[in-house]
């Protein structure tokens, strides 16, 4: 829903929203929102569909193929974090909530930086989130994952990762209220409307666009970052770790 800005001389008023306007944003399922982002991007969100069912399945296979130990379990509880987060973040944006969607995929992106730390029987990260689940700093995952010991051991392409930190960190735009997200709720092209809850800009497009392609990677990739995770896992668990 838009609201339309009109200039006085001492002040910026906008339109007057009603109870009923009110409880469409609060209530209402944005499907017009989403009806315009199918009309432009429905193979693109087929393409995130795919590669979601191929990471859950994936995500099961590994579930049914280890012991369910503590190394095993925070793993598989920050990879179904990193899914969801990806899959919520989707529904978000192509719902026209783009603020909301931004935050979920720093979610993704420290959720899998988490699930590869915790995997692996030679970094510390697992022993110290049980020992303070509260406090650990799972905001500098991305970066704990990146350093020369951690990297080297998770066996990380860097440069790779170097790009996934960069993304990750953009998203931190998203969870403040930055002139960036300020201007998410603009109308480009129509001078003085704003957004009230969802909306869809066709002036937007190219915006629209790199954030589904960004889903898109996150969920295919997500697949070889499962398989990674159970890597590591069974190998502390072939080694005789007892992680009850």
């Amino acid at each position: 829903m838009t609201t339309e800005d009109r200039d006085t001389p001492r002040q910026h008023t906008t339109q007057d929203l009603t109870l009923e306007d009110l409880r469409t944003v609060l209530l209402g399922d944005n499907a017009d929102v989403k009806a315009q982002f199918l009309r432009h991007f429905a193979e693109m969100i087929d393409v995130f569909l795919g590669h979601a069912v191929r990471a859950y399945s994936r995500m099961q296979t590994f579930a049914r193929g280890v012991a369910l130990d503590r190394r095993a379990g925070w793993s598989q509880a920050f990879l179904f974090s990193a899914f969801n987060s990806s899959l919520t973040s989707c529904h978000l944006l192509i719902s026209g909530l783009p603020a909301p969607a931004g935050n979920l995929m720093r979610h993704f992106g420290e959720a899998c930086a988490m699930a590869l730390l915790c995997s692996h029987r030679a970094i510390d990260v697992l022993q110290r989130l049980d020992a303070d689940p509260a406090r650990f700093p799972v905001h500098s995952a991305v970066q704990t994952a990146r350093k020369n010991r951690n990297s080297e051991l998770l066996k990380l392409d860097t440069n790779a990762w170097s790009v996934f930190q960069s993304i990750t960190e953009w998203y931190d735009t998203y969870s403040h209220a930055t002139v960036f997200s300020l201007a998410t709720q603009a109308k480009l092209g129509q001078r003085g409307q704003i957004f009230v809850g969802a909306g869809f800009d066709e002036f937007k497009l190219d915006g629209y666009r790199r954030e589904l392609s960004i889903r898109v990677s996150s969920m295919q990739r997500l697949y070889d970052m499962i398989v990674a995770v159970e890597q590591n896992v069974k190998a502390a668990q072939g080694h005789g770790e007892q992680c009850p």
